[in-house]
């Protein structure tokens, strides 16, 4: 079926491809997003970068991801903007892992790190650091300026107040101490409720702009360019407000609903992209360019049901390119009607209805 699409339709190709550019950076981004929750939620109960840490036995009134009631934690969290770091570890049952912001991994401490629970110092280095590192240390190097630092301690034989004290004694300071500088202390965040998920943001404009605000205040990663273009044609980018239009809000919902769904759909054998429905027509042409600074492909194709002027539908194939070059965007609709086979498949598609855009 040859034709062109009306200018409605057109647009609403446009949208569906801002759909899924953001569902897709909304999963990609989430350990992002996740890493941000930790800190705040963590900061929010009393921890203060580089001066004050925390240490909590586990009740069901902390949120967390992975928590476990089996051993006290530590949160030590970092802000390299000082200088390289010391983590201090005296000999015993800890372990521990150097975190980025988006949660990827630094340095092993403690048992599973290389002073296999002997003690041991670790060096922290900033990002894009290039000064002199000393002998001596184990070396990480970070990959944002803030680090979490998750310190665990075995209560052996069910010493839980000696597994809280080896947690205590764990030192932190600046590979060059500053004139003025105080050893962090510890407090008991045990008493208090905590939340370190994105549980109270995640299907609202919250979760753009606490990503927005990561994206803002720490280096990028060179190995997320694509995705930073990404997140750029969305709205977000370093440097730069964040303005949403009125469509954005809903994005989080679907793009929560999606990875919800995502092992169901995976183990059906079907996915399913949002739905474009509109008029075919000759007088709109089915290629465009628009200015952009990105460079990838992106196909998109999946059936959809077409409702015609006169009431009867039909199944139509619609495939969606999307060819980006440095400077320009080029999208190319196609649409096909689809043979016996695909359309009694289509039947079978979850519907995504037009109105949440």
């Amino acid at each position: 079926m040859k034709g062109y699409l009306t200018e409605q339709a057109a647009q609403e190709a446009y949208d569906s491809l801002d759909l899924n550019r953001a569902i897709s950076s909304y999963r990609f981004f989430y350990p992002t997003v996740s890493g941000s929750a930790i800190f705040n939620g963590t900061t929010k109960a009393g921890v203060e970068p580089n001066r004050k840490f925390g240490y909590m036995d586990t009740q069901p009134r902390h949120v967390g991801y992975t928590l476990n009631s089996d051993t006290p934690y530590g949160a030590v969290f970092l802000d390299l903007h000082v200088g390289p770091m010391v983590v201090d570890l005296p000999p015993g049952p800890l372990l521990g892992a150097a975190l980025d912001f988006s949660q990827r991994w630094i340095a092993d401490m403690g048992i599973p790190g290389p002073d296999a629970g002997k003690g041991g110092k670790h060096l922290l280095l900033p990002p894009g650091y290039n000064g002199q590192v000393p002998g001596g240390y184990h070396i990480g190097r970070a990959t944002s300026f803030r680090v979490i630092a998750g310190m665990r301690s075995i209560p052996e034989k069910g010493d839980l107040a000696a597994a809280i004290e080896r947690l205590k004694s764990i030192r932190v300071y600046p590979l060059e101490k500053p004139a003025d500088w105080a050893d962090p202390t510890w407090f008991d965040m045990t008493p208090q409720p905590q939340d370190t998920t994105p549980h109270s943001f995640e299907e609202s404009l919250g979760y753009w702009r606490v990503l927005h605000q990561a994206v803002n205040d720490e280096p990028p990663l060179e190995d997320l360019r694509a995705q930073y273009g990404e997140l750029a044609a969305l709205g977000i980018a370093k440097g730069e407000p964040f303005d949403p239009d009125e469509r954005i809000p809903a994005r989080p919902q679907i793009g929560h609903l999606q990875s919800e769904s995502l092992a169901t759909l995976g183990r059906n054998g079907r996915s399913r992209s949002n739905g474009i429905s509109g008029q075919l027509a000759p007088e709109y042409p089915l290629d465009r360019a628009t200015p952009l600074e990105s460079s990838f492909t992106l196909q998109i194709a999946h059936r959809d049901r077409h409702h015609c002027a006169g009431g009867d539908a039909e199944c139509l194939f619609v495939h969606i390119e999307e060819r980006r070059v440095v400077g320009w965007r080029q999208v190319h609709v196609r649409v096909r009607r689809c043979d016996a086979d695909e359309e009694k498949e289509s039947r079978n598609l979850p519907r995504v209805e037009r109105k949440i855009l």
